[in-house]
């Protein structure tokens, strides 16, 4: 941990009860007597009071373990009730010295956590978020007695990706970001009896200007102005959401030419194909300047084809051997 006072960082050491080892996480709250720091480190829970470091420990703490994210929960009491994702723990609630923990499975002990967040519905429930590396997203209800892990991933909820997830943050319309090794991820919430269902509005990677598609675990803040920042493996990039619009529908593709064995022609209307030229492709051109590679299509030759083909990411179409016959590709 460093802090920085007169214009230069020193280190925050054990004179002042801070132990070695890494910070990962820092969170401010109010206490009885003033500001509380507290800081999820690879010794526990510390907090700063009147200058001075204190640690507290879940119960078992193995020393390989580290609290990795800190959030505190909304209009809580003072002191503070506490959710700590743990980078081998799973999720634990720190209550007035008191440890709970919120296993994924019952008799096991945690998972490895990256990140949390918290949210209200519209109804008041409280909901605990976590990015859990290995598992998914995680959906939690904070204050319901026996209440469960609902785990969403690439097997169960389309447009996740099947890799870690590193971050989950909260834009200020409702929205979750969930930051991964395979890019950044928008999802909605939508309001349903059993909690707010997760659905994958877009995914960004580096066609919409992300330096690097590898997002650095906990790498995302949210600006007073609403902006999102992001970590990235090769530099910083920010997404204003409220200037994010939708993709606009695509354009129609271009028959841009024809290529024979002998050579190419431009494709016009009314062409005319002899009988010894019976292999041909047609290829199309799409007036498409963002995300292009992602672009997919289909063609139907009207003629000779009931109905269009499946979708593919080529652009063109390859004939052999078609019959004397009036024919339109659509």
């Amino acid at each position: 941990l460093q802090v920085r006072e007169g214009g230069q960082w020193r280190r925050v050491g054990k004179e002042e009860g801070f132990p070695d080892g890494s910070a990962h996480a820092l969170l401010q709250t109010h206490g009885p007597t003033g500001d509380l720091l507290w800081a999820g480190t690879s010794a526990g829970l510390g907090v700063l009071e009147r200058g001075r470091w204190t640690f507290h420990l879940p119960p078992h703490w193995p020393q390989e373990d580290a609290v990795a994210s800190l959030r505190a929960a909304p209009g809580s009491e003072v002191p503070p009730t506490l959710w700590l994702g743990c980078r081998f723990g799973g999720v634990w609630q720190y209550q007035r010295g008191i440890w709970t923990p919120f296993p994924i499975e019952e008799g096991r002990r945690g998972a490895r956590c990256s990140d949390l967040t918290i949210t209200r519905g519209t109804d008041g429930r409280t909901w605990v978020w976590a990015a859990f590396l290995t598992r998914g997203l995680g959906r939690l209800e904070a204050g319901r007695t026996g209440a469960r892990w609902r785990i969403w991933s690439a097997n169960n909820l389309p447009g996740l990706p099947d890799t870690s997830f590193g971050t989950v943050l909260p834009d200020s319309q409702g929205h979750l970001y969930l930051g991964t090794i395979n890019g950044l991820f928008k999802v909605a919430l939508r309001e349903t009896p059993e909690g707010p269902e997760p659905q994958v509005l877009r995914a960004y990677g580096q066609a919409d200007g992300l330096p690097s598609e590898a997002l650095t675990n906990r790498g995302m803040f949210l600006d007073p102005q609403g902006r999102i920042w992001i970590g990235t493996a090769s530099g910083l990039a920010v997404l204003d959401p409220a200037l994010d619009a939708q993709d606009p529908a695509p354009p129609s593709p271009i028959l841009d030419q024809l290529e024979f064995p002998s050579g190419t022609r431009p494709a016009i209307q009314g062409l005319r194909i002899g009988h010894r030229e019976k292999r041909f492709a047609v290829e199309f051109l799409l007036p498409l300047y963002h995300r292009r590679e992602e672009a997919l299509f289909r063609t139907q030759l009207e003629g000779f084809e009931s109905q269009p083909g499946t979708w593919r990411p080529e652009a063109s179409r390859e004939f052999t051997g078609l019959p004397a016959g009036r024919y339109r590709l659509l």
